[in-house]
């Protein structure tokens, strides 16, 4: 099956404002293309060192789109950043497209990753019509960011539970992504059990990307009087590429400090 990436439409902050004033504002469709991107993401290697990103257009109106390529790295908390590269060629940088017409979009990196993988970002960013932009108009736009993976030589999956925190009751967590590839995190899943191997405590936290090299923390609630009920707190961080897990032996001087 053919997979597409159907964007979000965002209000700017104009209608945003006037929303929180309470005034009644009718924005319409035809003010925004609907459009759709495939593939959702791209990989490139050593052997395929281009590839293309089909944009269909399938509204009633001619739609103007501008492209981007960013980096794409994550800091110490795991959150995203990004930052203008020219690592990769991408074209064409501007694209009208007509109702019910496609376009490609073509992209290639100029020097492949040897031994660490490189990530990146591929924006597609539609642009109000002319007469939006003359009369002031409110628009309502779309954005896609496909991750674009430069993979290198050898792939190698690994990651490791760096750390791990028992403060002001709660649980802190921090994976580490010890491989030369990404991996994304479906989800992450807390089982603590008794002396008896009964279960008396489970949470499920959501993930998301890992990039080579960073690190992302996981945070719980684990007030003491559940503390002290759990014996083993097994930790599942289920992958893409595979489940990661950790088990954790508690004992009533861990319950305490988390009070």
């Amino acid at each position: 099956m053919k997979e597409y990436f159907i964007g979000e439409k965002k209000l700017s902050n104009l209608l945003t404002i006037a929303l929180v004033f309470g005034l009644a504002l009718l924005v319409s469709d035809a003010l925004a293309g609907e459009w759709r991107v495939s593939p959702t993401r791209i990989d490139l290697s050593r052997n395929s060192k281009s590839s293309i990103v089909t944009v269909e257009n399938v509204s009633e109106e001619i739609i103007t789109l501008t492209t981007q390529v960013m980096s794409w790295t994550q800091d110490d908390d795991g959150k995203d950043k990004f930052l203008e590269s020219d690592d990769l060629v991408v074209f064409p940088k501007v694209l009208l497209i007509k109702p019910g017409q496609s376009r490609v979009i073509r992209t290639g990196v100029k020097v492949p990753a040897i031994k660490q993988e490189k990530s990146y970002r591929l924006f597609i960013k539609e642009q109000p019509s002319e007469a939006e932009a003359k009369n002031g108009t409110i628009s309502v736009v779309m954005q896609f960011a496909i991750p674009i993976f430069s993979k290198p030589l050898q792939e190698e999956f690994a990651g490791t539970f760096e750390k791990i925190d028992f403060n002001n009751s709660s649980l802190d967590i921090l994976l580490r992504n010890t491989g030369n590839i990404f991996f994304r995190i479906n989800d992450v899943k807390f089982s603590g059990k008794d002396v008896t191997g009964e279960e008396t405590f489970q949470q499920e936290l959501k993930g998301w990307y890992l990039l080579a090299g960073s690190a992302r923390n996981f945070s719980i609630d684990l007030p003491s009087d559940v503390c002290a009920t759990i014996q083993n707190l097994d930790v599942v961080v289920n992958t893409d590429h595979g489940p990661l897990t950790k088990q954790i032996e508690l004992n009533q001087g861990m319950c305490s400090s988390s009070q």
